[in-house]
This record gives structure tokens, sequence and C-alpha cells, in this order.
């Protein structure tokens, strides 16, 4: 199925907050995997933005050189980093003190507040990461940003072969991350459709079905785990796919090589792996030969800790900047001259997440981002109360969960929140417990236990 080229390009200007050199490279037709090579007056602007404007940087960022051709060994040697925690102290001193009180767009806001939002490039919007640590995050980009890291999604695309105009489809979990719902109605006529399914069962693998049979996707992007149950089920059922996608984008999980070979099998198609988080949002991505992720070096400023840590500072975003941010995954750094003709760093023998699911006793597949996203919702309603949480599912058939508080205001009202959510959603019965201390130190924490 074929959209207007114009159209699309017409949207993302719009949503984009107007037209620039960025946005300008990633529409042109001849586009490449990675922009131009870093710029030493591009990260010298990116740091003078963020000690200037920005309350953790400006009262812990150690004084660098103002010079473009010394800046990248200062932030290669320098002994400064943030971690997840840092900013869980206190997210808005992460941002850009001039947006901090910009309208926030998001389902809690208000249908009014959010059409005048979207028009505003600089409106904030609340995005959350997955919390594999059991530690869930919440954070804020402007409009601009939020639809430039999107753009630098199509640009990959672009590469492989999608063109604007071409059937675009995108399976998220439903609940996570971000507010998808405006969004999925605003781009849905440029031919970008939004699946995203709070559980992965015959329902939601029926309904992905009659999606991809509507409008045959050129593209497809999401995570690895649910496209390979959506390949289960079309080889259990015997269905006839009738298209095939010219290839098929994933991330957010690690992408074995079998489960790849699986998905290009079933979907008779190409699979490429792109390396990137939330909080920072695309890194890089495979070019063809799939043989390593090709770092955006004009955008982010990759590199390894002496223990093998990816450490990223994304130079592109200004309004939430993240400065030798440990990503809590490994891989090797390295320079490569590539046979697919690029050049500059790539990342290799990359260890990183694996969502972890669960069964209820329906038999339907859970994430185990569900949980995650219940945390953030009681932390927004009573002030980043929970520190850490833990989730046990035993038998399929209950749930306990740990909590551990800031203080115990609103201990059961939290405790209620949650067991109210979980039970009328999983159909399971559920108990919560309040614990002063729910680490175990001679183990690795784990957010989701599975008895």
């Amino acid at each position: 199925m074929s959209y207007s080229s114009v159209f699309f390009k017409n949207l993302i200007k719009f949503l984009y907050g107007g037209k620039d050199e960025f946005i300008s490279e990633v529409l042109n037709s001849n586009y490449k995997l990675m922009p131009s090579m870093p710029s030493g007056d591009k990260l010298l602007r990116f740091l003078n933005s963020a000690t200037k404007h920005v309350p953790y940087y400006r009262k812990h960022f150690p004084r660098y050189p103002n010079d473009p051709q010394k800046i990248f060994d200062f932030l290669e040697n320098v002994e400064f980093r943030v971690t997840k925690n840092d900013v869980r102290n206190n997210v808005y001193d992460f941002l850009d003190e001039r947006i901090v009180n910009n309208r926030v767009i998001g389902k809690s806001e208000g249908f009014i507040n959010n059409v005048v939002g979207i028009l505003n490039s600089q409106s904030l919007i609340r995005v959350n990461t997955g919390g594999s640590t059991g530690e869930p995050l919440s954070f804020y980009f402007t409009r601009k940003t939020s639809f430039g890291r999107i753009l630098r999604v199509l640009a990959t695309h672009k590469y492989w072969g999608w063109n604007e105009g071409e059937t675009f489809l995108y399976s998220g979990q439903g609940g996570a991350y971000a507010d998808f719902g405006m969004l999925q109605t605003i781009v849905k006529p440029a031919g970008i459709i939004i699946f995203l399914p709070d559980k992965l069962n015959e329902r939601s693998c029926d309904r992905f079905i009659s999606l991809y049979q509507k409008y045959k996707p050129k593209a497809m992007f999401g995570f690895p785990s649910q496209f390979i149950g959506y390949a289960h089920y079309i080889q259990k059922k015997g269905i006839q796919l009738d298209s095939s996608p010219n290839h098929i984008d994933v991330t957010g999980e690690m992408l074995s090589s079998t489960e790849r070979e699986y998905l290009e099998e079933i979907f008779r198609t190409q699979v490429y792996q792109r390396y990137g988080g939330t909080e920072w949002g695309t890194v890089g991505a495979e070019c063809r030969n799939k043989n390593g992720i090709h770092v955006t070096e004009n955008d982010f400023f990759v590199q390894n800790d002496s223990e093998g840590r990816l450490l990223v500072t994304t130079i592109a975003h200004n309004d939430f900047p993240l400065i030798k941010y440990e990503t809590g995954d490994k891989g090797k750094v390295i320079y490569d001259e590539c046979e697919c003709g690029l050049k500059g760093k790539k990342i290799v023998n990359i260890e990183g997440r694996i969502e972890e699911h669960f069964l209820n006793s329906d038999g339907d597949v859970i994430a185990a981002s569900y949980f995650r996203q219940l945390v953030l919702l009681a932390n927004e309603k009573y002030g980043n109360i929970i520190i850490r949480s833990q989730f046990i599912v035993e038998d399929r058939k209950s749930v306990l969960f740990l909590l551990q508080l800031v203080n115990k205001n609103n201990q059961a009202e939290i405790v209620k929140l949650l067991e109210e959510n979980i039970k009328s959603f999983l159909k399971m019965s559920v108990r919560g417990e309040v614990k002063d201390d729910i680490r175990n130190d001679r183990k690795k924490f784990k957010f989701l236990i599975k008895i």
C-alpha cells in the first residue's frame, strides 16, 4: 500500500518543528547510514550548552579545553560519568532550564492541552524507560527532539531500502515508554501504522496478521520477541502472507543468529538490528553486512570504560543532555573500515538487554515492562516514592510484589493501586508487601522472578 510521499514529508516537517540542515539531510533521497563524521565544534557547543543551562552539569562537570582539536581526547579520558540513579534523584536537574516549565503533552494532561501542545515544537513529552533493572525512569524531551529521534529511525530505514510513502509498521508494547494515542492518529495517514498490544496471545497475533495483510508494510520495526511470537503463530496456523517487507528492524533486546534466521525465513526478508536506549536514542545500526553496529558519530560519542561497559554522550540532544552515560550494556567499540564503504566507530560483541516475559493462567504472554509501567504510574501519582520493586509470579495464578519506599506515607494506597491494576488486567490473584530493603547483595537483583 502506498501513500503520498509529499504528504509524508510535510507531516514530518511539521512534527519536527520546521526545516533545518538535519531534516533536509534525512529527507534527501540519497541519505547514507551515517551523517558527517564528528565535529569538535559541535561537541564544544553541546558541552557549552549543557554546562551553562543544565543544573547538574553546571555543578558537577569539570573544566574542559575550549579547543575543538582537544575536546574528544578530553571526553575520552575525563573521570566523569552519569548513572541512571543520578538522573532518577532529580530528573529536572538534567533538563535545560529554558524548557523546564514548558507545557507537557500526555494522556493525563487533557485533550485541549495536548492539541495546543502538539502545535508547539518546544512542548515536553514524557518518556519512560523499560526499567530492566527494576528501577524504571521517567524523563522529558521536547516535541522537536522526540520527532528528531523518530527521524533518525526512519533515516536508517531509508538506508535499508524503505522510502517515504511506503507503509511502515511499528509493533511495540502497550503502555510502555510513551503515550502513543495522539501520535497513532496523526501519523497513520502518512502510512505509519502503530500497533501496541498489551499481551501476546491469539487475539493480538490475529490483529497483527490483519494489519499486515491489509497494509502490506515495506518496513517493520519493534522488539524481536514480539516478531518471534508472530512468526510462531504464522507457522502454527499455516498462514500464507500476501507480501514480504523489504526488511525488519529489531531493537530493545538482543537478537540471536537463530532468531534472525527464523524471522527471515517466515517473513521472507532481511532482518537488521539497531542499538539504542530510551534515554539516549538510536546510537547506530547494522549495515547490510550485519557485522556490527555503525555508530552515528555526528550525533553520539560512544566509548568503553575500563570494564567494557558502553558510555554514551548525546551530542545531538541539548534539552536532555547525557554525558558519558552508563547504558547498562557491554560491547566493544572499535574503529573499522567496513566492506560496505563506511568508516568509523563500530560496536561489536554487544551484551545487551533481553526483555523478560511470563504467562498468565490463560496462556497470554505478558512483558515484564507491564509491571514497570505500573511502578511509574504510582511514582507519577505519589512523587517518586517507590525506590525499588520486585514482582514474583507464582505458578501462573498469583503475583506477589515487594516495594521499597522512601517513606511509609500513602503505603496502603500505593499497594491497593498496584493490586487493583494487576488483578483487573491479568485476572490473577495478587498481594503486595512493603519492605525496608528488597536487595540481595549475594546475587544480581532480579525485577521479575518466575516460580
